[in-house]
């Protein structure tokens, strides 16, 4: 009978060792998850200063100054992203036959009148 209640011991260390290892990996993979989730929080709030900052002082030649070659340098590769989006989007509008809206960017077929977006008015030539 020793013997049983040796292995009902042993059984029930065993048991309550895997519920502590099982505890332990979920506690660490809901720390994982937290630190993810809070660099995410930390990248969106840099974005945010980032794009607020380019906003502001994008067109300010004595910020730029201030602010340093790698700002400017920065500012410079926005624009010129801008703009290769701007012509990509006016190649794509003219390849499906329409034009882009001023105000929302969409394309809108030619024979429009308002674009179906935003509602702007078009101007048909």
């Amino acid at each position: 009978m020793d013997i049983f209640n040796k292995m009902g011991e042993e059984l029930s260390n065993m048991g309550s060792e895997f519920v502590k290892l099982t505890k332990d990996a979920t506690d660490t993979a809901k720390q994982h998850a937290t630190v993810i989730s809070e660099n995410s929080k930390i990248s969106e709030q840099y974005r945010i200063i980032g794009e607020t900052l380019y906003k502001v002082y994008k067109d300010d030649e004595e910020m730029k100054e201030i602010l340093g070659e790698d700002f400017v340098d920065a500012f410079n590769k926005i624009e010129s992203s801008k703009q290769k989006i701007a012509d990509s989007k006016e190649t794509i509008a003219q390849n499906k036959g329409g034009t882009i809206c001023p105000d929302c960017g969409n394309i809108v077929i030619k024979e429009s009148s308002f674009c179906n977006h935003c509602g702007r008015k078009m101007k048909n030539d």
